[in-house]
């Protein structure tokens, strides 16, 4: 297995916190800044309604924040270290989205993002392509695309 389930210390969230600052567009401008940055991480960690699963030896991570049971929740997979990239974290961050979805009893799971990989990652998720906005993304003042996938089921009533 290379995903586990993870609760990030404050040293973790503290190194994941500039990787995100830092990574190639990993979050938009506005995000960058420390203030910013700080409520998208209270939000995305906010430990009440999200979970988190660690890639290999913190090596990235999957999470899911935002979640409301029995509607939807957002995802984000960031792997810092390429060598845990290939078909086994794909499988395992797939069983993690039909198991998230299956707990909480969820419509959708959706991911977005400004790297055009996501487009082929969210396909190797299972999720469907939901479009393009244009121009939603900036990053060191560059405009970017922002790439939204999605997986969609009906909710068990």
């Amino acid at each position: 297995m290379i995903l586990r389930r993870f609760y990030p210390t404050l040293d973790q969230l503290a190194v994941i916190d500039a990787k995100l600052k830092d990574g190639y567009l990993y979050l938009p401008d506005e995000y960058r800044e420390d203030v910013a940055r700080q409520f998208f991480m209270a939000v995305v960690f906010n430990p009440e309604t999200s979970e988190h699963y660690e890639i290999g030896d913190f090596g990235g991570i999957v999470s899911f924040y935002d979640i409301l049971p029995g509607y939807k929740c957002g995802a984000m997979m960031k792997i810092w270290d390429k060598k845990y990239w290939g078909s086994t974290v794909v499988r395992e961050a797939r069983e993690a989205i039909e198991s998230l979805m299956s707990r909480y009893n969820l419509s959708r799971v959706s991911i977005e993002g400004a790297d055009d990989k996501l487009v082929r990652i969210g396909e190797m998720l299972g999720m469907e392509n939901e479009g393009v906005r244009f121009k939603s993304f900036m990053w060191d003042g560059k405009l970017y695309p922002v790439y939204m996938m999605a997986k969609v089921r009906e909710a068990e009533v």
